[in-house]
């Protein structure tokens, strides 16, 4: 496992990175409230499902879950972020629903990454001009440097205004809303979770510093710190077994 001054950890398993988050958790917890940001994709769910075996170690209740970002597809489909993080996570702890905070699905794409903005800026209180400010955002990444519905060469990575935007990306499989680039890099802290051989590339790419054009290269809170949270053989050195397209975060 690396020093805590690497900008990376090494785990070598889902226990023992959900042991390190959920370490995090409670020094949080220590502040009083906590606003924790989750991504959906394949690669956080093991770590999820720790957690939330974990249940009686956290106080959950004084943390509010919110999401990346999400596919624009109803709550139910098999692709939708939120029913991952429910069934993985937050039907397995002890949080008022009231403090669970997904992204809505029910209006127009635009119209439900405005109602989302707002509700961010309604819950995490701050006073008016500023960026509502996260204690932790968990981010993925993808094989093509994407990172929330993030992707490479798309006008978002450029928005300077809105907190929350529609994707409508015609490379991707749903349309989506994501947070955009100032909010995530508002944020107290940053983990960035990856996971199997085919990311090992990017990762390295993006620790070097020698793609800054890739979205997960663009994270860097003001203010705070960004780590990523790896398996050994998402490690950077370790040699990608396979071409990958974009890859699910």
């Amino acid at each position: 496992m690396e020093s805590q001054s690497s900008p990376y950890m090494v785990f070598p398993g889902p226990g023992e990175m959900a042991e390190h988050l959920a370490s995090h958790l409670r020094e949080i917890a220590k502040q009083g409230v906590g606003y924790v940001a989750l991504s959906g994709g394949k690669t956080p769910q093991p770590l999820y499902r720790r957690l939330a075996a974990m249940e009686k170690q956290l106080p959950w209740e004084r943390f509010h879950l919110f999401l990346v970002d999400e596919r624009y597809v109803p709550t139910g489909h098999p692709d939708s972020n939120f029913r991952m993080i429910y069934e993985s996570l937050i039907q397995g702890i002890s949080i008022p629903s009231e403090n669970v905070h997904p992204i809505p699905i029910e209006d127009q794409l635009s119209s439900c990454a405005i109602k989302y903005e707002e509700l961010l800026r309604t819950v995490i209180l701050q006073k008016q001009g500023e960026l509502p400010v996260f204690d932790l955002i968990l981010l993925g990444v993808g094989t093509d440097g994407h990172t929330a519905s993030l992707f490479p060469g798309d006008r978002i990575l450029f928005e300077r205004e809105k907190l929350v935007a529609p994707v409508m990306n015609p490379m991707v499989d749903h349309h989506r809303i994501t947070l955009t680039l100032p909010v995530i890099n508002a944020a107290r802290s940053v983990f960035i979770i990856a996971r199997g051989r085919e990311k090992a590339g990017i990762i390295q790419d993006a620790i070097s510093g020698s793609r800054p054009d890739l979205p997960v290269s663009r994270v860097s809170p003001r203010g705070g710190k960004s780590l990523f949270l790896l398996d050994e053989g998402s490690s950077p050195g370790t040699r990608p077994n396979r071409e990958a397209g974009s890859g699910e975060r």
